[in-house]
């Protein structure tokens, strides 16, 4: 009975009896007991609702949780034990990290997801990458100093045309020419010879000879021999 309107009110579902004036149960219909908020619903720690009445709840396999009706139902992606009821992430998959506000587990930022392996697991960016691609790898940042600006899409390194790679390859600095003729930059601001004997200037990286020394002709296959019409003499030169 509501004691405002002194009318006999309906006690709210599956309760038997229910206190005067404020409706809070106090018996329940069978299968059902009185909860903490004085209403009568199934235990959410141990029971499901099937078919309108309160069943044990059954233990789901791994990845999976019961949402309180014996129905087995995924968890979030990655995630590898999740709460009956509500599903909230409880462990995530070895390598995934538990982010608690999406209740979602995610790689760490510089790591990326491998999709073909079961389960799916996070593995590290490549070198010099401070974030990559999910699923695929590829930098999408670099480490101080470093670039996307390299010959190998989705690396991160050194501009070939423009930069050495010094510090024991750490860092990438200003490539600098080599004033010694016969000798280039191999790409970490040391000088050392031209590939080809006889070779005046030569590239910085490859060290493939562009002009050959006084006397001696570049042939197509970059190295400097002498003319048809020439030998080498005993100072060395054509």
């Amino acid at each position: 009975m509501s004691s405002k309107t002194g009318t006999c009110l309906a006690c709210p579902t599956n309760c038997t009896t229910c206190s005067y004036g404020t409706g809070a149960c106090i018996t329940c219909t069978d299968t059902f007991d009185v909860q903490s908020d004085s209403s009568c619903s199934c235990n959410p720690l141990t029971q499901a609702l099937v078919g309108g009445r309160c069943v044990a709840l059954i233990d789901c396999p791994i990845g999976q949780y019961n949402p309180g009706n014996n129905v087995c139902t995924a968890c979030t992606s990655n995630c590898y034990t999740c709460a009956a009821y509500t599903g909230k992430c409880t462990q995530c998959f070895p390598t995934f990290t538990y982010n608690d506000a999406p209740n979602t587990c995610t790689c760490a930022t510089n790591q990326y997801k491998i999709t073909s392996t079961t389960p799916n697991t996070c593995a590290n960016c490549d070198a010099n990458c401070l974030t990559c691609a999910d699923t695929t790898g590829a930098c999408t940042s670099c480490v101080a100093t470093f670039s996307r600006n390299t010959p190998t899409a989705g690396k991160c390194g050194c501009n070939p045309t423009t930069e050495a790679l010094v510090n024991n390859g750490a860092s990438c600095a200003p490539l600098t020419n080599c004033a010694t003729p016969g000798q280039h930059n191999p790409g970490n601001n040391t000088c050392v010879d031209c590939l080809t004997p006889n070779c005046n200037t030569c590239s910085n990286y490859t060290g493939i000879c562009s002009k050959c020394s006084d006397t001696f002709t570049l042939t197509s296959g970059k190295t400097c021999e002498c003319s048809s019409n020439q030998f080498l003499n005993i100072s060395g030169q054509c």
